[in-house]
């Protein structure tokens, strides 16, 4: 039956398109010179919402007002209420939520085509689908992390005026893009707004001072292509040796991962859903089998991470998608985890692992180029756009 129902939204939506492409265009000419403008802001939640709200507050005030669509996509079921908390930061005068739906269909059901701006993360789907409704109004895009650098193959330059992107670590800057004005919101406006949340939701697991602390983030089992149980066995075998080395482990699941889990005995669980990128923790390193917040709480807080990323982790590694390209990049300019498995931390102090494992990560991360001169990168990249469009021909 859903089927079904969908098949006729979408039957109504062609039906209507062209109509609704000679409103939007009218509309648009003639609110040029309108008082108020609308701006329209589709966001994935968590990093890009926050990102979201950089942009917000480096944009003018008077006279706009915005509209806020969160695409909870598979979330579970507090993913939602908890992004609901970081947007109320900003007086937006509408959120709409977005759950396993087309996006065509929610701008048809609220009727979200008056719009003067619209800024969208990189995601393929915003352009397949929201992208041609808004062609006569300039369509900026922005990242939800490192893996939003990476320039879909299908998409339509037209319209687009900006990719706005933080450049993490003053490196990672592009993969593609070459011919879309880029700006980088400052760094400093995020952490301003990453403060106040934390302030208002703060970590929920107190770290003391002596606390030689390592989080792991846990992955989402069905994007490694591994057996759920094989897959969460390979993480606790790598929060055990942790735990054996000397260090104190927290475990911090993925916001969309639903299963509940065993953690080997001694490893805190944290029940904090909003992104490590907002909280300036006293940590030694963070810890992961393949996650950008090994590369990105370095850009905010430089605190180094460690990733895992071989055959046995990744059976399709040699495949060249997007999701792909980002274990390739954290492959190349994150130090593998065996790095900290290899130090015994009961021989050192706070003060000197942290030293220890900075300089670990400083000697892989310094030595390699920007993403967008890495030749390795760049061959990866260019074959996934051939591999892409010879599928798009069949």
């Amino acid at each position: 039956m859903k089927k079904f129902i969908f098949y006729i939204k979408r039957i109504i939506y062609d039906v209507y398109k062209n109509s609704i492409f000679k409103i939007e265009r009218l509309f648009y000419v003639n609110r040029k010179n309108k008082r108020i403008k609308r701006r329209i802001f589709w966001s994935s939640g968590n990093i890009s919402l926050v990102n979201v709200l950089t942009i917000i507050s480096e944009l003018p005030k008077d006279n706009y007002e915005d509209i806020l669509i969160i695409d909870t996509s598979s979330g579970n079921k507090n993913f939602f209420d908890i992004n609901l908390k970081t947007a109320r930061l900003h007086n937006f005068k509408k959120i709409y939520k977005i759950k396993n739906d087309s996006p065509y269909f929610v701008v048809m059901k609220h009727n979200l085509f008056k719009i003067d701006e619209v800024y969208a993360h990189t995601k393929e789907l915003y352009f397949k689908h929201i992208q041609p409704l808004y062609k006569e109004c300039p369509f900026k895009i922005f990242d939800e992390g490192f893996g939003s650098l990476i320039e879909q193959p299908n998409k339509n330059n037209k319209n687009i005026s900006q990719l706005i992107t933080v450049k993490y670590c003053d490196k990672l800057d592009r993969l593609g893009w070459e011919n879309i004005p880029i700006i980088h919101p400052d760094v400093n406006n995020f952490r301003k707004i990453a403060d106040k949340i934390a302030k208002k939701y703060p970590f929920d697991i107190e770290i003391p001072d002596n606390s030689k602390t390592v989080i792991f983030c846990g992955g989402h089992w069905q994007a490694f292509k591994l057996g759920k149980k094989e897959f969460y066995d390979y993480q606790n075998d790598i929060m055990k040796k942790l735990l054996e080395n000397g260090f104190d482990v927290i475990y911090k699941p993925h916001p969309r991962d639903e299963s509940d889990i065993s953690l080997p005995f001694g490893v805190v669980k944290t029940n904090c859903m909003l992104p490590l990128e907002l909280y300036n923790l006293d940590i030694l390193a963070v810890v992961a089998i393949a996650s950008v917040i090994t590369l990105q709480l370095y850009h905010y807080n430089k605190i180094p991470g460690f990733s895992n990323i071989n055959e046995k982790t990744f059976p399709n590694l040699g495949n060249c998608g997007d999701v792909d390209i980002i274990r390739y990049i954290l492959k190349e300019y994150n130090p593998d985890v065996n790095e900290i498995l290899n130090i015994n931390a009961n021989e050192y102090s706070k003060l000197e692992l942290k030293k220890i494992l900075l300089n670990i990560f400083k000697a892989k991360f310094d030595n390699q180029p920007l993403l967008s001169e890495n030749k390795f990168i760049k061959e990866k990249y260019e074959k996934y756009k051939n591999e892409f469009n010879s599928r798009q021909k069949r």
